[in-house]
C-alpha cells in the first residue's frame, strides 16, 4: 500500500487505499477523521475563549509543520 513517512511517528496513508483493504479484508466501515481543526476543537467549545483557541490552533499548526519538515 502507498504511503509517505513524515517521521518515525507519523506515516500517511490514502482514504481511499484505507477503505479499499477493509473491503477486502470484510470490514463494512472505516472510521474518518474530523475533516478541519475546527470540527476537532468542537467539543471544547465554551471552555476555551477565542484567545486560548486561537493559541492553540497555533501550536498545532506549528506543530504540523514541524512534523512535515522532521526528516526523521
Amino acid at each position: 500500500m502507498p504511503a509517505v513517512r513524515y517521521s518515525r511517528r507519523v506515516l500517511r496513508l490514502r482514504r481511499e487505499d484505507l477503505a479499499e483493504l477493509a473491503q477486502e479484508k470484510g470490514e463494512t466501515r472505516v472510521e474518518q477523521p474530523a475533516e478541519s481543526w475546527a470540527e476537532r476543537l468542537a467539543p471544547f467549545m465554551g471552555i476555551l475563549t477565542k484567545q486560548e483557541g486561537e493559541l492553540l490552533r497555533r501550536v498545532i499548526m506549528e506543530d504540523r509543520h514541524a512534523s512535515i519538515s522532521d526528516p526523521d
